[in-house]
Order: C-alpha cells, then sequence, then structure tokens
C-alpha cells in the first residue's frame, strides 16, 4: 500500500471499513474466535472493528541506514497505542 492509500485508509471512517472487509469479509463473519489456554474468548465483529478503529495508527515502513535491500513505504504498519 503506497503512502496515497495510507493516507486514504487513515481517513475517517475508512480504517473501520477496511478492517471490516479485511478481517470479516464485509459482514459475512459475525465473530472473531480466539483460543488461550485451551479458553475460547469470542468477540462481536462490531466489538473488535471499534476497539481497532480506536486504538490502530496506520504508518508506512522506512528502510533503515546501511541497507540497501530495503526500501521506505514498502510495508503499512498498524500500531497499537504507537507500538508495532
Amino acid at each position: 500500500m503506497s503512502s496515497e492509500k495510507a493516507k486514504n485508509v487513515r481517513a475517517k471512517g475508512h480504517l473501520r471499513t477496511f478492517l471490516n472487509k479485511a478481517m470479516f469479509n464485509g459482514g459475512e463473519v459475525d465473530y472473531l474466535t480466539v483460543k488461550h489456554n485451551n479458553l475460547f474468548h469470542i468477540f462481536y465483529c462490531k466489538d473488535v472493528i471499534n476497539v481497532f478503529g480506536d486504538n490502530l495508527e496506520i504508518c508506512n515502513s522506512k528502510a533503515r541506514k546501511g541497507r540497501t535491500n530495503e526500501t521506505s513505504e514498502q510495508k503499512v504498519l498498524f500500531k497499537y497505542n504507537g507500538k508495532i
């Protein structure tokens, strides 16, 4: 996703739409299930989208100095409260 695409996803409402399509196939799936320590945790799709939409920050990757095989803006990063 180019820098321009990342800007579009950052626009108000677009992140939630993107998450809905990417994670729940545009409303076709209603729940996210996570198994942790042999317990299943079930989350309603709208709750997941709201929490992620409120807490995710979208930015593009930056090439590291000294690495010739890396290109800036090659990847899109989703940061949760500023952390990768």
